[in-house]
């Protein structure tokens, strides 16, 4: 879990560290840097903030993602994302 004031820098370095893109044979179009993190910032921001909204639930599938997505493996980082997304209903 991270502090509100945390998170534009914790996102701010994702932007740098993760790779511009994955890929996966089975899809047609690479998974984009922005869009996960456009992701992260829309939809998940709230539940990996400290606070009464926090999820232990989402922050954990989260940082698989980001582990999968930065060793460039798409189909679990997107499956990981999709978990963490679940997990926030």
């Amino acid at each position: 879990m991270l502090g509100a004031h945390q998170i534009p820098a914790w996102l701010d370095r994702l932007t740098v560290t993760l790779p511009e893109q994955v890929t996966d044979p089975k899809w047609e179009a690479p998974l984009p840097r922005s869009a996960f993190i456009g992701t992260i910032r829309t939809q998940l921001v709230p539940f990996i903030t400290c606070g009464p909204n926090a999820r232990r639930a989402v922050d954990d599938n989260l940082r698989r993602a980001i582990y999968d997505f930065q060793r460039g493996w798409g189909e679990e980082a997107l499956f990981w994302l999709g978990e963490a997304c679940a997990a926030t209903r």
